[in-house]
């Protein structure tokens, strides 16, 4: 069977294709599919190869558009496709299966997987929802076409004697084919996309990965990742998208745990790709082998670059794995504020519970046990995050699994007791690097940074470890050159990054989000600072002064343009604001941490004179009370030392006789401020900001390939990114 040929370009030529294409009808019973299915087939496995695919097949598949609206020819496949899966069991699965056949069942599977995705891709991006539909449920067999309207009128209507004239139907189908009286049931029950989808699902949740069937489960994940990438070409909400409601709503919910457990598990696990999927990552073999046909043994070419040796290391454990994360992404963020359904993957990934934690599971209420959706190792996922940080996946995941709450749940794992220190720098200093390199990032991912780093400060425990975890110089050199720190807490570089990234975005945006959220992780943690590192608390008080010059530029602008008072005003009321956070968290750091903080009270008596302008400043005026209680304890205890020393006192000698007052300060002498204590709340419709976020990382990570001219949710998004860096080659100096 096949041509001969050698080259990409006579794909369009080929005979198996072009009656696949055309006009007329091809029976989901007939040999051809057998013949068409029976080859080796190596996908694209980069964007790039998938591009040079598609531009190869485009004509192919503008024609198969045109003529199956007559031939019904992409039913056909799915029903073909939808029967092989209901055979798993018989040729995969049983114990006692024939290895051989079993492999060429498989082969065959993918085969229909992957000629159906591209099919479908195709017309995703082509297509309204409705003529979509119309192209996968156009069937030529009249019978069967007549049975799927009925049974559609019975649901719509619920007409009791549709399901008489239902029953007449399938009694007078007895003459009709062997495969049509094996797939009645089904069919009648459900359109073939809704098929189509339970039998995606199925594989993912009942097949286990091999080198035999990893084709296959790789396959079906990109598989839903078209379907859903619906999103990207419409403007309607993913709830009103006739996918997206068959996945959440329909039997496909019931398998949302299992299906989010088995996408966690390749995620951490990362199953390795066989050596055949990776022919065109190495080596000049070309993209395309062909073993049991010809058919598509003209593509031997080759072309493309060949990846590195670490690109194809990367594509090897990281094809399935990746795939999943952005896949179980998409589905755990879509309808998340939906007022018609729930999300049940967001529930099952948000209900998630540590795999080893046998001593809470004793002490579980039967109602809490049902809570959880399933388990898994928490240690091996934190592992699987830190090593793919500070990617946006891995922020995202990090965020979904934080955003549960509860004892057992992910938050509290690392927060309490999850990995041992180096794992929780490897967790914090890539996110740190991203903060510290923010010019260069994409906003989403800083406010994903952030978002992280404010929720991970939401836990005690947490807090209090960052500050007894010390830093070798190594660990930041390669892209902290700001200073040499020396050996620093990881609480501490995480303190001085929070503070350079406010200062140096309070002077080029307005953007008071970014600022709350940095100030509120420090506050948060403001009540367990430890041994806080001199320069991250010069970097505290040089942001108050930066601040407290940007204030008095504001009223000296306020004075001398009164027609722009109203926004001026609003100006200073924002940058105070920032102001009195910052002297709340220094209060609070010496009201319950004096004495473990003795670089922080040298800093504030060394700058004293900062705060001396806003003594009487209402926004001010209580807080630099109790810091003046403070600094007036030490100022006294410094001029005895220094009556005594002949008034020569060396920084060592300060430091000395702070720490030793520290002892005998008493705290009662300080007004009591309530301990701030911050919450990330999830904004009532965050689809808006991680819908596009989330498909843009679709559309740059997961080796398909999407026309970007088409892709209407991405055309905002990347003019958003556009204006973020414009304003940001605006910079400030720290």
């Amino acid at each position: 069977m096949g041509a001969n040929s050698s080259s990409l370009a006579e794909l369009s030529s080929n005979e198996y294709l072009i009656r696949l294409c055309g006009k007329q009808p091809i029976s989901s019973n007939d040999p051809y599919w057998n013949q068409l299915l029976s080859y080796a087939f190596v996908p694209p496995v980069t964007s790039t190869d998938a591009k040079l695919l598609e531009e190869q097949t485009a004509n192919l598949l503008t024609t198969f558009t045109v003529n199956n609206v007559s031939s019904g020819n992409l039913n056909s496949l799915l029903r073909v496709l939808v029967t092989m899966v209901s055979n798993l069991q018989q040729f995969v699965l049983e114990p006692l299966a024939d290895g051989r056949q079993s492999d060429i069942f498989l082969m065959q599977l993918y085969n229909a997987l992957f000629i159906s995705r591209c099919i479908i891709k195709h017309l995703v991006e082509q297509l309204s929802d409705e003529l979509l539909l119309t192209q996968i449920e156009h069937c030529p067999d009249k019978q069967l076409h007549q049975r799927r309207l009925l049974n559609q009128q019975r649901q719509s209507q619920g007409d009791a004697s549709a399901a008489t004239s239902k029953r007449d139907l399938e009694e007078d189908d007895n003459s009709g084919d062997e495969s049509d009286e094996s797939n009645s049931s089904s069919e009648a029950d459900a359109t073939m996309v809704e098929e189509l989808i339970e039998a995606l699902v199925h594989l993912l949740v009942v097949l286990p990965v091999r080198e035999s069937t990893f084709p296959v489960v790789y396959e079906s994940v990109c598989s839903l990742l078209v379907l859903l990438s619906v999103q990207m070409y419409r403007t309607e909400p993913a709830e009103k998208l006739t996918f997206y409601q068959i996945l959440y709503t329909g039997r496909c919910s019931m398998h949302a745990f299992r299906l989010m457990e088995v996408l966690l598990k390749y995620y951490v696990q990362r199953p390795p790709a066989p050596d055949r999927m990776l022919v065109n990552a190495g080596g000049s073999a070309g993209l395309y082998n062909s073993l049991a046909s010809g058919l598509w043994s003209m593509v031997t070419l080759g072309y493309g670059s060949n990846p590195a040796a670490e690109q194809r290391a990367q594509l090897r454990t990281g094809l399935l794995a990746d795939q999943s994360c952005l896949l179980s992404l998409v589905l755990a963020n879509h309808c998340a504020g939906a007022r018609r359904f729930r999300n049940p993957y967001r529930e099952a990934l948000l209900s998630c519970a540590h795999a080893n934690d046998p001593g809470n599971v004793e002490h579980l209420s039967s109602a809490a046990s049902n809570l959880i959706s399933f388990r898994v190792d928490f240690n091996l996922l934190l592992k699987a995050i830190c090593d793919r940080l500070p990617r946006d996946e891995a922020l995202l995941m990090l965020y979904l699994l934080l955003h549960s709450a509860g004892g057992l749940q992910f938050r509290g794992y690392v927060g309490r007791q999850g990995g041992d220190d180096s794992q929780l720098a490897g967790l914090l200093l890539p996110i740190l690097r991203t903060l510290h390199s923010e010019a260069q990032k994409s906003s989403h991912q800083v406010y994903m940074a952030l978002i992280v780093l404010l929720m991970l400060t939401e836990c005690q425990q947490f807090c209090t470890r960052v500050h007894e975890i010390q830093l070798q110089p190594a660990s930041v050199s390669g892209w902290f050159t700001e200073r040499h720190l020396g050996l620093v807490s990881l609480g501490s570089l995480l303190a001085i990054v929070l503070c350079r990234t406010v200062q140096l975005n309070v002077g080029r945006t307005r953007d008071k989000y970014l600022h709350t959220n940095c100030l509120a992780a420090l506050a948060n943690m403001s009540t367990y600072f430890a041994g806080l590192h001199p320069y991250a608390c010069q970097k505290l008080l040089g942001l108050f002064a930066h601040l407290a010059k940007k204030q008095r530029k504001l009223v000296d602008e306020m004075r001398s343009r009164p027609a722009n008072m109203a926004e001026l005003e609003a100006d200073r009321a924002s940058v105070e604001d920032l102001m009195r956070c910052i002297l709340e968290i220094v209060n609070n750091a010496l009201t319950h941490r004096l004495a473990e903080n003795p670089h922080l009270v040298y800093t504030q008596l060394h700058q004293r004179e900062l705060y001396q302008p806003f003594s009487t400043h209402p926004a001010f005026q209580d807080i630099l009370q109790n810091l003046g209680t403070v600094m007036h304890h030490f100022t006294s205890a410094l001029g005895e030392s220094s009556s005594e020393h002949q008034n020569q006192l060396s920084e060592h000698r300060v430091m000395r006789v702070i720490e030793e007052r520290s002892r005998n300060f008493r705290r009662d002498r300080l007004k009591k401020f309530p301990e701030p204590k911050y919450k990330y709340v999830e904004e009532e419709s965050p689809d808006e900001f991680f819908i596009p976020y989330i498909w843009a990382l679709v559309y740059r990570s997961s080796n398909l390939y999407f026309n970007p001219s088409k892709l209407l949710l991405l055309q905002s998004q990347q003019q958003s990114e556009s204006d973020d860096k414009e304003g940001q080659s605006q910079e400030a100096t720290a």
